[in-house]
Parts: structure tokens; C-alpha cells; sequence
């Protein structure tokens, strides 16, 4: 006699049937597999991620979920192929002045704002985007922060605003640390940094060596991941971001997001946590988040207490193993430009700027060519330049 089949509910199905009631939702099934046949990864905005944020950020439903399907015929009895996604909200100000925009929705803990779109589609979509923008709302513009600068997608997006002479003013460009390389771990080091460098880092570990145990641990499933969680908010709160009030702790709907978030990404295996403990002990701990073909580094935080060993970067030294990987192409620091500590051991850089889209008829794009004057003089009367990080 075959074995009873046991059936694992999928945990986020109940979520998206209780956002659904209020908004339009893509089916998980339809959503998923433009996540895998996306031209260019975003994990922030798969249902994973996007999802807990719609529930916990987003209590008023002021956010609308923009669905591009494809313009074919559909095959008897199938639905229009989803071909396109991207979280959309109307902002009432801009910059401090009283401007009302459409925006990429995106919140503290989302690093990228490059629109979900499947391969091949790219200027389809953006077509499909500006006509929605230019007829559901009297704004001036649709602004992206934190958009890849050099991928297929930003390109479309070039090529169909010139196509339809339509202006795109880039308001900040930020050089972020990227892992990308086809070196091993070892030879990546010793290439990213300078023997002198190496050797205070291998005295670091000899010293906590003498102490105690030193132990690291990569964990890919769901197992401990509710305790594994809490020591790392722990971690977290014990720094610098719970005296700046920075904290995941510091919100309950943060840590509610949070928690829901990971535990939906472990759940289908896009989830890497890696730790660094002595006796047992977290000092650093780290959270990266898989989207095929590259990952993002999401979280990190280390116990200030022992930061004269450089935990944080021990535990990043370990982490440089995902270049053996052979199904991760690149890692996303999902870091601020010269950030002090992963600028100095990832030498490669992603582009990232954000920038504004013109929107509606002439007296509209006249109205976006203003404000972009407005902010270049504002800019150049602050010293502040376009190379500058905003957002």
C-alpha cells in the first residue's frame, strides 16, 4: 500500500487571500512564474517579500499592485499571461514642495525598485506602465528609486521614453557593492584586500580562538528559524540602530513584517542565514535572500561588545563562499554607496540611480520639466550633485 500523501499548505496563500479581498492581486501560481522568468531579478517584489509589506505597511490599501498582461491572444480556457508587475502609489509631496507624484512603492527594508518583468517584454511593459500613468492620474511624473542602471530593464525604459520623446530626469546615482566574480573565496580575498589586512584578521581570529569556540553555521531550511530570528533581533537592538531608533525591534509591524517575510522565503528556499558564535554565543549573524540567477544581501548585525575582533567582517569572509556557488551569479550588497565595511571587501559596483518619468500632455511635462529645474538649482545651491544617494 502507497504511503499517505501529506499535503504542506503554502503559508502565504492565506495572507494573499486576505489582501485579495481588498485589492487586485495576480494568482500566486501566475506570480511566481514571472518571478522565474524575470529578465532581471528583484526579490522585494515577489510574493514572499511584497506581500508581508502590502499587510504591514500598508493598512490604508493605498498602494496599487500594476498588472501588465501580454497583448496575445490567450489559448482556450488560459488566462492572459502576467508579464509584468510593479507596487504603484500616489505621493502628495515631493522634496518638501506640495507636488503630487506616482511612485514605485517601496519601504525601509525594500533596496530596489526595478519593476518584475518577463524576458522578452521589457518594452511592452513599460508601454503598458506609461499609458496606465499618463491616464489614471493628473501627475506630472512617476518616479523609480534605486533602479539597476545598466540592466535590460532600465535600458527598455530608456529606449521607450526617447521612443515617445518622452523626458526622464535622473535625480541620483549611487555606485553600490556588488559580488560578482569568477574567482574562489581564498583568491577573491587576498584580490580584494591587502596582505597587511589579511594577517591583523587571521591575529583577530586566532584571539577569539584562545577564548572560546568559534563555530560557523549556514542554515538553508526552516529549522530553528523562529529562535534564530529573535537572537538576531536581539543582535540588532543591542547597536547603533536601536540608539538611532533604526531597529527592526524599535516597530511592531516592522518585526511582524519581518518575521513573516523570512519565514515565507525559507519556506521556499530562498532563505541563507549564516552565524558566527563563540561558545554558542551570536556575535555576528547575516540574512541573504536568493532570487535566481544572483541573492541580495538583506540584514547583518554583530555584538558590538566584541567589535574589536571585526566580527561583521569575519562572518562577510565566510559569506565570500557563496562564490562557489554555481547557482549564484552575483550578490547585491543592497548597501549605501561607500558603505565603511563591504566597499572594502567587494570590489565589484551596480549602478543605481532614481529618476523621473514624464507623465500626460504637454502642460503636465511642462509642469515635470519645472520641478527638475527647481531640484538642479536646489541641488547646486546645497553643493549637492546627481552622484549624491537619494531616496
Amino acid at each position: 500500500m502507497n504511503a499517505p500523501v501529506t499535503i504542506v499548505a503554502d503559508p502565504l496563500a492565506a495572507l494573499h487571500r486576505e489582501l485579495a479581498q481588498s485589492r487586485a492581486l495576480p494568482s500566486l501560481a501566475c506570480w511566481r512564474n514571472l518571478v522565474d522568468d524575470a529578465a532581471e531579478p528583484n526579490v522585494f517584489f515577489t510574493p514572499e517579500m511584497l506581500l508581508p509589506a502590502l499587510a504591514h505597511f500598508d493598512p490604508a490599501n493605498e498602494v496599487t499592485l500594476f498588472c501588465a498582461l501580454e497583448r496575445a491572444e490567450p489559448r482556450p480556457g488560459k488566462l492572459p499571461r502576467l508579464i509584468g508587475l510593479v507596487p504603484l502609489i500616489s505621493v502628495a509631496r515631493y522634496r518638501g514642495l506640495p507636488a503630487r507624484h506616482l511612485a514605485v512603492w517601496r519601504h525601509n527594508h525594500s533596496f530596489l525598485g526595478t519593476p518584475l518583468i518577463a524576458r522578452g517584454h521589457e518594452d511592452d511593459f513599460w508601454q503598458q506602465l506609461l499609458r496606465f500613468a499618463d491616464q489614471s492620474v493628473r501627475a506630472p511624473f512617476l518616479r523609480i528609486e534605486k533602479l539597476h542602471a545598466d540592466g535590460c530593464v532600465a535600458q527598455s525604459l530608456a529606449r521607450v521614453a526617447t521612443g515617445q520623446r518622452r523626458p526622464v530626469t535622473t535625480t541620483s546615482i549611487a555606485q553600490r557593492a556588488l559580488l560578482q566574480s569568477d574567482l574562489d573565496p581564498e583568491a577573491y580575498l587576498a584580490k580584494a584586500t591587502r596582505a597587511k589586512k589579511r594577517k591583523e584578521l587571521r591575529r583577530m581570529m586566532h584571539r577569539l580562538r584562545d577564548i572560546g569556540e568559534i563555530t560557523f553555521q549556514r542554515h538553508r531550511s526552516d529549522d530553528g528559524l523562529d529562535p534564530w530570528l529573535s537572537e538576531f533581533l536581539e543582535l540588532e537592538a543591542g547597536g547603533w540602530k536601536q540608539r538611532e531608533g533604526t531597529a527592526i525591534a524599535c516597530r511592531p509591524q516592522e518585526e511582524r513584517f519581518f518575521r513573516q517575510a523570512m519565514s515565507a522565503c525559507a519556506d521556499r528556499g530562498m532563505l541563507e542565514r549564516i552565524d558566527m558564535r563563540l561558545d554558542g554565543r551570536p556575535l555576528a549573524m547575516l540574512l541573504n535572500l536568493h532570487c535566481a540567477p544572483g541573492a541580495f544581501g538583506f540584514k547583518t548585525s554583530y555584538d558590538e561588545e566584541w567589535s574589536r575582533y571585526s566580527p561583521g567582517v569575519q562572518l562577510q569572509i565566510e559569506n565570500l563562499e557563496v562564490l562557489a556557488d554555481p547557482a549564484v551569479e552575483w550578490m547585491d550588497s543592497c548597501a549605501a554607496e561607500n558603505h565603511p565595511m563591504i566597499d572594502h571587501l567587494w570590489v565589484e559596483r551596480r549602478k543605481i540611480v532614481s529618476c523621473n518619468i514624464a507623465l500626460g500632455g504637454p502642460l503636465r511635462r511642462l509642469c515635470a520639466k519645472a520641478i527638475a529645474t527647481a531640484e538642479a538649482v536646489g541641488r547646486r545651491l546645497s553643493g549637492r550633485t546627481t552622484g549624491q544617494e537619494d531616496g
